[in-house]
């Protein structure tokens, strides 16, 4: 009996002091600082997340958000925070009572014989206090952690990466407009020199560019292969053609090709230009494999944790990774029917019970 009531002391205990500490102004300045944060955060954590994500736009919108974080440490932004707070108290203060910021106590510091020099003035104002030591600390930790993550040395990277997809590729091939940078390729060089020259793949990347589209539409076999006789065009039905035309422009709204640089290595492989062009395949070998944003590879172990469980702990690699495939992948489109007959085709006795 007595275990039970000490158990529930120390549970009102902690429900009182976590209460209390929830209905402290620290805690409602603190939770307004991370919205303003997280308002400017928060998209940008999206837009990194997209798997058609363009690296170019990335770079220019995360120093569009360092700038503003920046620009929120100062005194005009912490006055419009207190001033939010305000008004959220006086909203609130027939339903709670909140615990105002307390003063610190300073302490006086013995000065060590032969000392000359005065100690530093206190902090006495706790919003002055906050301001300095928790306001101005949250925003320069935000501020550092984002520079770090996209320094000087990643972000050039990420520039040239960027120029591997179709939208720059047609950019480039278009006469009237501004042909490639000349500093193109220059970090990726410095980062893959090993393997690739700046100076090759800007020139493999121009006559790339201006024969992409072609090989792009070659990927898949055409509808027609030739061009039909004028002599046999009256004879068709009108109705039929419109109809067929219809049907053609739906097909290639549904098969047009993605903009990733997956779709640039699939029309190299099947266009073997691999030996034609070998600096811009190697690059898109090495762009491929680099884990820009870890969003796909964090989606894909937390699959994991969830597939492989204690319970299945001796499964082989082979059906692991199929299962993982059928985790990740549930955009692409399965044809039911022709699983079930590959499956049937394993044995005489599933195709008699799926038959």
């Amino acid at each position: 009996h007595m275990c039970w009531v000490c158990l529930g002391c120390v549970c009102s205990v902690k429900a009182k002091s976590l209460l209390d500490y929830l209905l402290s102004e620290r805690f409602i300045l603190t939770g307004l600082i991370f919205r303003k944060i997280f308002d400017l955060v928060n998209p940008l954590s999206k837009f990194l997340q997209g798997k058609n994500v363009d690296l170019l736009n990335a770079v220019s919108y995360v120093q569009f958000v360092l700038k503003k974080m920046q620009e929120l440490r100062n005194e005009t932004q912490f006055q419009i925070i207190v001033n939010e707070k305000i008004i959220f108290l006086d909203s609130r203060s027939n339903d709670f009572y909140f615990i105002p910021l307390t003063d610190i106590r300073t302490r006086r510091i013995k000065k060590m014989p032969g000392e000359m020099a005065s100690d530093d003035q206190p902090i006495i104002s706790p919003i002055d206090n906050f301001k300095i030591k928790t306001y101005y600390t949250v925003i320069d930790i935000v501020c550092t952690q984002v520079a770090e993550r996209f320094n000087d040395h990643s972000t050039p990277l990420f520039r040239d990466i960027s120029l591997f997809q179709k939208k720059r590729l047609k950019e480039v091939a278009e006469p009237n407009n501004l042909r490639l940078p000349i500093d193109a390729f220059n970090a990726f060089e410095q980062v893959y020199g090993k393997f690739v020259s700046a100076e090759n793949l800007r020139r493999e990347y121009l006559q790339f560019a201006n024969t992409y589209f072609e090989f792009e539409k070659l990927v898949k076999l055409p509808v027609k292969l030739h061009q039909l006789d004028n002599n046999f065009t009256d004879v068709l039905n009108s109705d039929d053609n419109d109809n067929q035309n219809t049907d053609e422009d739906s097909s290639e709204e549904d098969e047009k090709p993605q903009d990733t640089i997956h779709m640039l290595f699939e029309v190299c492989n099947r266009s073997e230009l691999k030996n034609i062009f070998p600096s811009l395949y190697t690059a898109l070998c090495i762009s491929l494999i680099l884990p820009v944003s870890s969003a796909s590879p964090e989606r894909a172990f937390s699959k994991l944790k969830l597939i492989k469980t204690r319970l299945r702990s001796t499964m082989c690699e082979e059906r692991l990774e199929s299962l993982m495939m059928i985790s990740c992948e549930k955009d692409i489109p399965i044809d039911t029917d022709e699983v079930i007959k590959c499956f049937s085709s394993y044995s005489p006795v599933l195709l008699k019970l799926l038959t």
